[in-house]
């Protein structure tokens, strides 16, 4: 779950200085960023939720990410943010997450534990230390699986009201959308961000296709994209509109003939095998 405090240098900083806009992707940023200093978030996500052209969360982007000789920090030459897999980097997010604000007992207590939490171990219910860290996982799963769902129904409903598709209410405990849900997360390198990405640049997932005559015009629904089989599809981008390479004059024909060909070995294939077997 992001958090980030509120720092009082930020009025003296030159992100002051920057328009509107670039300020407003920079707080979104910052509300976004996680303990690892990644805001998980793209571009499209950033254009639904603050209600901006993505034209104009690029430009900020650019602005955030190049060097700032205005800039007090001499770190990455004032730069603000980097761009890494599954989002973007705040470059001195850790810098004043992990300051000193407070030096009252409760603070100073609180980011004791932090630190124990690091290095693996946490207090026990006597208050004593060593227990393994590994023993809180289950738990701290539960807590991550329920933001998962949480950020991927508000990311939805975000794009949903951004292309005019349908808007979903909640994520019951317990339903086939949530199992859905769930199943999609545990797998390996699933991007809910880079799902909508993608929907985004298909003019058939966001209803944007005439049907055929007498045909229902599709759209993509949030219970559609997270089926197992459809969510694949559209990540290996199944509904992409066909690139300019497969619109050329015989690409068609050409398909075809490979496709033949390749029936025609296997069939040729099948049969030397069934010969083999007979003059054995």
């Amino acid at each position: 779950m992001g958090y980030t405090k509120l720092d009082e240098q930020l009025v003296q900083s030159s992100i002051m200085s920057t328009d509107p806009n670039t300020f407003k992707i920079f707080i979104t940023l910052l509300a976004s960023c996680r303990p690892d200093c990644i805001a998980h978030v793209s571009s499209t996500f950033l254009a639904a939720a603050c209600y901006m052209p993505i034209e104009a969360v690029d430009h900020s982007l650019a602005i955030l990410e190049a060097p700032d000789n205005r800039s007090r920090s001499a770190e990455d030459d004032g730069r603000r943010i980097r761009r890494v897999d599954g989002g973007y980097f705040i470059i001195n997010y850790s810098k004043y997450r992990d300051h000193n604000y407070s030096g009252k007992p409760e603070a100073v207590r609180k980011r004791e534990y932090r630190k124990k939490i690091k290095v693996g171990h946490v207090p026990d219910n006597l208050g004593q230390i060593g227990t393994p860290a590994s023993a809180y996982a289950s738990a701290y799963a539960s807590a991550f699986d329920k933001q998962t769902i949480i950020d991927c129904l508000t990311r939805w409903n975000s794009f949903a009201e951004l292309h005019g598709l349908v808007k979903i209410t909640e994520i019951e405990k317990g339903s086939s959308r949530e199992v859905h849900l769930r199943k999609l997360a545990a797998k390996k390198g699933f991007n809910f961000d880079s799902l909508l990405e993608i929907i985004g640049r298909s003019p058939f997932l966001l209803g944007q296709t005439e049907p055929k005559p007498g045909g229902v015009r599709f759209f993509a629904t949030f219970d559609w994209i997270i089926n197992k089989t459809n969510y694949q599809k559209v990540i290996e981008g199944n509904y992409l509109d066909r690139t300019p390479e497969d619109e050329k004059p015989g690409a068609w024909i050409k398909m075809m003939e490979e496709k033949e060909e390749k029936e025609r070995r296997e069939k040729a294939e099948g049969k030397n095998g069934k010969n083999d077997q007979e003059d054995f």
